[in-house]
């Protein structure tokens, strides 16, 4: 059955919020705004790989809450580029961050 974007939306976030909190030892204080999310690992966690509609539409819906939002350190290489500079070899992956907005959306969605 398929589920809104928002209910995706939220259950991937949660989804990268347990799976950084298992990262760093089980301390949810440390998840806070800036920090690096992975998502591929928490769409494969939920059922919603990188590339499936719902893993975008969540994706979009989590962006414009803005919830989350692309790491302006690292960013997506265009087709048209001839050559990337070696520290973006992967044009597929964009790495997001967590804003203050999505911290706080995990805190009152803790029954997902």
């Amino acid at each position: 059955m398929y589920e809104s974007a928002s209910q995706d939306g939220l259950r991937l976030l949660r989804a990268a919020k347990d799976i950084f909190v298992e990262q760093q030892g089980d301390d949810e204080g440390s998840f806070r705004a800036g920090t690096t999310l992975d998502l591929a690992a928490a769409g494969e966690l939920v059922g919603m790989p990188v590339g499936f509609p719902s893993h975008n539409a969540a994706v979009e819906w989590l962006e414009s809450e803005r919830a989350i939002e692309a790491d302006p350190m690292y960013r997506r290489v265009t087709e048209r580029a001839i050559e990337p500079h070696p520290m973006y070899r992967r044009p597929t992956t964009t790495i997001h961050r967590v804003t203050a907005t999505g911290v706080e959306l995990t805190r009152q969605d803790q029954g997902l």
